[in-house]
Order: C-alpha cells, then sequence, then structure tokens
C-alpha cells in the first residue's frame, strides 16, 4: 500500500503543469502543485512536507465547505502517511471514512471508482493494524474488484495474499498491530523520561494509550495502558504538577480494576495485577500516590495508599520504603517518637537485608524527624546532625536517584535551625543542580516541558531566598530569630491546599 499512493500522488501530478504556489492552497489544482514542491526535498523529509501540506489544505477545506469528491486522493494519501509513518492506524482509519464519505453519492466522478478502491483498501489495513480482522477482511474483499481494475493485478494479488493471512488473524509485512506501535511509543517516552525531557515523555506516552474496548487482546491493552497511565503520572510529577500526576496514578491504578479502586471496599483486579508487571506497577503506583498524599495533607488517602501499596510489596526494599513513609506520615501528624521508632526498625531491616543507601537514607530521615521535634519541644534543633546525614546519603547515592531531593531536604530542614550558612549553601546547590537539568533537558524537550521544569523549580527558588534572606538578617542583631517561622521579611509564602 505503501507504494500504491505514492502511484496515485505521482500519476496525479503528472497529470498537471507546475504553477506558481501560495502560501495556502484552496483549489485542486493548487494543492496537488504544493506538493509537488514539497515532495521535491525526497525521502522522508519530502513525504512530511507533503503531508503538513496536504492537512493543512484539508482542515481550510473543511472549514470553509468547500471539499469536493476529487478531494478524497488527498484523504488517501493523509491516510496512507498517517499509518505508515506517523504509526497512528486509528487516525489512518478516520480519514479513510471521510475520504468515503466524500465520494458517496458521486458515482458520476471520473476517478471514483479508484479513489473509493484506495480509500477502502488503506481502511483495511488499519482495520488489520487495529487487530479488527474479520472486518480488513470484509472491506477488502469488497474493494477488490474495483481494486484491480484500476490498478491491475499485481497489485491485487499482492493485496489477496495479505487478505489470506488477516483471514487466519494474521498480520503482513505492511502490517503493524497497533499494541506493537503503541509498545514503541512507550518506549521513545521512557527514553524521554529517562533523559529529563518530561514534556516529550507526556507527549508520547499519551499517543501509546489504546482503546479499551477495540479487538486486540484486552489483558495485554490493559497492562499497556496502566504502564503509560504510570509514565504520564511521574512526568507530571516531575514537572511539578502535583494534583495532575496524583490523578495520573489513580488512572493507572484504575486501568488494573474492574471497578475503580476504593479504600474503603474490596479490590476487584484483572488478572494482570497479579502479573510481576503488574504488581511492580501497583506497588509504584500506590507508593507515589501515598508520597503525594502526605505532601498534600491527605492523611487518610495517604494511609489507604500505603495499606494498599503493602499487599504489592514483594521485596525487602520495597517493605522498607514503606516503613520509611509510615514515619514521615507519623511526623507529619506530630508523633515523632512513633516516627523514630519505624525509622529505627526500617533502618535495621536495611542493614539486614544488605541495603546500605536506604540505611543511610533512614539516617537521614531520623535527623529531620528529630529537627521538627526539637522545634515543637521549643529547643533549638542541632544543624551539625543534619548535614553530617546529608553528606552521608550523599556519598553513597546509588544510581537513578537524583540528588537533587536529598540537597532540596537538607536545605529546607536547615533554614529551621541557626546554621544559616549551611542553608544557604545546600539551597544554592539544589538550585543550581534543578536548574542544571532543566536546561539539559530543554535542549530534547518540547517548550511545554521547558515551560513546566522552570515552574517547578519555584519550591527550591523559596528555599533559597528563605535561605539567602535568613542568613543577612542573621547578621543584624536587631531583628528576631530569622529560623523561627514567625518572621520571614521579603520572603512570601503561601499555604496550599489540598494536593499541589
Amino acid at each position: 500500500m505503501r507504494g500504491l499512493i505514492r502511484t496515485l500522488i505521482l500519476s496525479a501530478l503528472l497529470a498537471l503543469p507546475v504553477q506558481a504556489q501560495t502560501d495556502e492552497p484552496r483549489d485542486w489544482e493548487a494543492v496537488m502543485d504544493a506538493i509537488a514542491v514539497a515532495l521535491e526535498a525526497g525521502g522522508m523529509e519530502g513525504n512530511d512536507a507533503a503531508f503538513l501540506v496536504i492537512n493543512r489544505a484539508l482542515r481550510i477545506g473543511r472549514a470553509e465547505g468547500r471539499l469536493t469528491p476529487d478531494w478524497a486522493i488527498f484523504f488517501a494519501m493523509a491516510a496512507d502517511h498517517m499509518r505508515n509513518n506517523r504509526d497512528n492506524p486509528a487516525y489512518a482509519l478516520s480519514l479513510t471514512e471521510e475520504g468515503l464519505v466524500l465520494l458517496a453519492g458521486h458515482p458520476e466522478f471520473p476517478e471514483h471508482d479508484g479513489y473509493s478502491a484506495a480509500l477502502r483498501v488503506s481502511g483495511a489495513y488499519a482495520l488489520a493494524d487495529l487487530g479488527r480482522m474479520d472486518e480488513a477482511v470484509a472491506n477488502a474483499r469488497l474493494a477488490m474488484p474495483a481494486y484491480r481494475g484500476a490498478f491491475g493485478d499485481d497489485n491485487a494479488d499482492e493485496l489477496e495474499g495479505f487478505v489470506a493471512l488477516w483471514a487466519e488473524g494474521k498480520l503482513g509485512d505492511l502490517n503493524t498491530s497497533a499494541l506493537d506501535l503503541a509498545i514503541q511509543t512507550f518506549e521513545r517516552a521512557q527514553v524521554a523520561a529517562d533523559e529529563g525531557a518530561f514534556g516529550r515523555a507526556l507527549s508520547l506516552a499519551s499517543a501509546a494509550l489504546l482503546p479499551e474496548d477495540g479487538a486486540l487482546d484486552p489483558g495485554a491493552v490493559r497492562a499497556q495502558n496502566a504502564r503509560a497511565e504510570l509514565l504520564i503520572a511521574g512526568s507530571l510529577r516531575a514537572l511539578g504538577r502535583t494534583n495532575d500526576a496524583a490523578n495520573g496514578y489513580l488512572r493507572a491504578i484504575n486501568r488494573l480494576a474492574r471497578t475503580p479502586w476504593d479504600p474503603d471496599a474490596a479490590p476487584d483486579w484483572w488478572p494482570e495485577a497479579d502479573a510481576p508487571g503488574g504488581t511492580a506497577l501497583l506497588y509504584g503506583a500506590f507508593q507515589s500516590l501515598a508520597g503525594l498524599a502526605i505532601s498534600g495533607g491527605a492523611t487518610d488517602l495517604a494511609i489507604a495508599a500505603l495499606a494498599a501499596a503493602e499487599t504489592f510489596a514483594r521485596s525487602a526494599e520495597n517493605r522498607i520504603d514503606l516503613l520509611i513513609y509510615q514515619a514521615v506520615l507519623a511526623s507529619r501528624d506530630g508523633d515523632h517518637d512513633r516516627a523514630l521508632t519505624i525509622i529505627a526498625r526500617s533502618r535495621d531491616r536495611a542493614l539486614a537485608a544488605g541495603e546500605t543507601y536506604t540505611a543511610v537514607m533512614a539516617d537521614f530521615y531520623a535527623a529531620q524527624v528529630a529537627t521538627l521535634a526539637a522545634r515543637r519541644a521549643g529547643t533549638e534543633p542541632d544543624p551539625a546532625l543534619l548535614i553530617a546525614t546529608a553528606e552521608a546519603a550523599l556519598a553513597v547515592v546509588r544510581d537513578g536517584v537524583d540528588t537533587t531531593t536529598i540537597l532540596s531536604d537538607a536545605a529546607r530542614f536547615l533554614t529551621r535551625t541557626a546554621d544559616h550558612g549551611a542553608a544557604l549553601d545546600y539551597a544554592r546547590r539544589s538550585l543550581a543542580r534543578q536548574r542544571a537539568a532543566a536546561e539539559d533537558a530543554a535542549t530534547r524537550d518540547s517548550a511545554f516541558g521547558g515551560d513546566q521544569a522552570r515552574a517547578a523549580r519555584r519550591g527550591a527558588l523559596e528555599t533559597f531566598l528563605r535561605a539567602a534572606n535568613n542568613a543577612a538578617v542573621a547578621s543584624d542583631p536587631g531583628c528576631p530569630d530569622p529560623s523561627r517561622d514567625a518572621w520571614y521579611s521579603c520572603v512570601v509564602t503561601s499555604r496550599g491546599t489540598g494536593l499541589r
């Protein structure tokens, strides 16, 4: 079908003299002229440029209500490009249907049979990609007589070979399953996220979502969609859009549930939830949801998410991480003694399991809780403990862990101590790390991703401003103690509500 549509394009172009181009071609001949100019670039670049011409012309033609039957060829061209070059058989099928509607009621149109056959066959290929084999076979066989008459025996015989495969539930060399396309797109999204290009990751992962009411294997579709939703949620969280991220984690969870997850009801999971990939996904989604809930003060949701995550914890590291979350939750509730007890237990388990990094991070969390406990008791927190445990964590940081979190946590808690110089140093390092990461990602990410990454640095900037202000004020003996929350000087803080 790739060669056929290009033959249609070239045969139509050869019948026309090349005319001077306008910015927006509005009649059939002008569009064909513009396509001819675009194809002069050759290869994929030329094909992409030709598609942009067609797409723009169709959009304007629809808006102005002047599409005539001869424009059906442009729908065939666009559909072929979308299926073969943009990996989007669903949209390709929609384009073929729109082109056929344009031809309907116009049997007198000279190219009716050829254009109709091309559209129906292109639609048949798209249906096969989508797993709708019976429909693909029926459409192709209905189109076969006109197709043979318009394009010859060789093309028709090739199509019959593919139809025979579709009838057996198989795909031919010119087909790619929509599920395979979604998996390939997801893999590109994962690479983008790994590179810090979260805006591009969002776009790709969204394109990797499949309709769940199609003819593809429903279990495979559920698993694929859950993975895509998890990546979408993680990318949103990285860009600072925590409300949207929380909803994304819930969508990932619900992709593997027969009914939406309800903390007050027994869950009803699809079989994919019990597979290793499903179990790991649900653990990660519930754990991340719990973290966002803790940060947003949604205690009930955090408790329910942690309880659900525990049912999917399959490793000692998973269970240790959940203890840390429980400790953070206890600390947020003001129960610092319980938090320290839980952290000590998680540290012991980590050492027993050989998880040195987790044990060191447990010490860092314990120092944070001790800082909060001291402030609540009205005593001066010990900055040396925070600094020592933060440096220990940075020294043993494992692959894949962003040191920004350690730096930012150290800065944030040190602003609650009397060591304003150390707080400013960690805040400066955290802000520089985030700025460098954002600038690096901007070279690979979309404009949207770059904008969101810059917005996500707001928290680090606020901490830096507070630390800088505290350090400056501390040098003035006439000012109150800047480590106390009663006085912030020029730094304005805003208390948000809900998850953010």
